[in-house]
Formats: C-alpha cells, sequence, structure tokens
C-alpha cells in the first residue's frame, strides 16, 4: 500500500490552493500570520489488487507533529478512498529564518512494529527584514556575528518593490583586545532570488 498525500497550501509563488505533497510557505504574505490547510491522504493500492482488498482497507493513522507549533488531529481513519484532516502552522510563534517540521502518520495498530505510513512535510520560511512593509527604508543591516571556520549564516530579506540590484557590504572586525585578524581568512557571499516558474540556478550568485 503506497499513502498518497496532497496539501492545499504549498505557498509556490504567490498563490494558495495548489496542491503539493507538503506545506511550503516561503512568500512573506504566507508567513506573516497562523496558516491553516487541508490535507489529504488517499491510501493506493497495486492497481492488479482484488476489489475485496480495496474494499477491506482500514486503517486507524495515529498523526504525531514534530514541532508545537504544527497542530493537527490525533487521529486520522483510512480507507480506500482517502480521508483529510486540517493542520494549522503557527508562524507568527516562529522566528526569523528557515524552519522544518512534519506530520508523521502511523499505524495505531502497529505503533512499535512499523515506521511512518506517510509523512506531511511543513516547511516556512520567515524573512529577517521585509523591505516592502510600510515605512522599512530601503537598506538591512545587522552587525556583530561571530563567525568560525564552516559557519553558514542565512538571512531572507523582501526586496522593495521594483528593486532590480542590491549593494552589500561585509566588514570583517577583529576580536576584542586584538588589533588585527587571528589570521588570514575567506568569506563567501551566496545570494539567491525567488522568482515565479525560474530554476534557482539561475539566479544565484556566488563570489
Amino acid at each position: 500500500v503506497r499513502f498518497v498525500v496532497r496539501a492545499t497550501v504549498t505557498g509556490k509563488g504567490t498563490a494558495q490552493g495548489q496542491h503539493g505533497r507538503g506545506v511550503y510557505l516561503r512568500e512573506p504574505q504566507h508567513s506573516a500570520a497562523d496558516v491553516e490547510c487541508a490535507v489529504q491522504v488517499k491510501p493506493e493500492l497495486h492497481e492488479a489488487a482484488p476489489n475485496t482488498q480495496k474494499v477491506g482497507l482500514d486503517v486507524q493513522a495515529t498523526l504525531v507533529p514534530s514541532a508545537p507549533w504544527v497542530t493537527c488531529s490525533p487521529t486520522l481513519p483510512l480507507t480506500h478512498g482517502g480521508a483529510g484532516f486540517d493542520l494549522k502552522v503557527a508562524c507568527s510563534a516562529l522566528p526569523p529564518g528557515a524552519h522544518y517540521a512534519d506530520v508523521a502518520g502511523y499505524d495505531a495498530a502497529k505503533p512499535g512494529s512499523l515506521g511512518p505510513l506517510f509523512r506531511v512535510p511543513v516547511a516556512v520560511i520567515r524573512p529577517h527584514a521585509d523591505l516592502m512593509a510600510p515605512g522599512a527604508g530601503l537598506t538591512y543591516g545587522y552587525d556583530a556575528l561571530p563567525f568560525a571556520p564552516g559557519h553558514i549564516e542565512r538571512r531572507f530579506v523582501v526586496p522593495p518593490t521594483g528593486a532590480t540590484w542590491a549593494t552589500v557590504t561585509i566588514e570583517a572586525r577583529a576580536a576584542p583586545r586584538s588589533r588585527e585578524l587571528a589570521g588570514s581568512c575567506a568569506y563567501m557571499l551566496h545570494t539567491t532570488q525567488l522568482l515565479p516558474s525560474t530554476s534557482i540556478q539561475e539566479l544565484e550568485y556566488v563570489t
């Protein structure tokens, strides 16, 4: 048996109501407030399976969210026709940055012998700065950010309406009570832009 998951809010582009295998909220208008979406789970048997096996399919699934900011009903009864449940994502409780969680569905009759029958992935991106907001201005900056070898710092910024370019300034400062940096170091800047129906590889910049 294969369990097919469809969610009605995927966050593609600027539209809602599209169907995907999970919930993906990346636009600022999607993650500014709490979001509720409908999730449909349908069991699929082999096309050669007899009708008696399809009619006899009856699974009581236990739904377990992996994070407190994702809530849903605790159980989901599944037959061959499938069933749905409402999923709530508390975006307003999340700090800026990228966040991931999922809802795992387990067979209640065999909770310890099998892994999850299906998973519903939930990804939320909350911007560190929304320069489209009224009175936000045209610049965004932060300082006092310590770096260590291999450290990756991700920042999500909503550009102003009509922006076609950006200038990025990086300043490396010495450690406290030191006049120079401890040694030579290199910083890599990797920027990407999200545009509808466009591959991210066409819009990335690395220096």
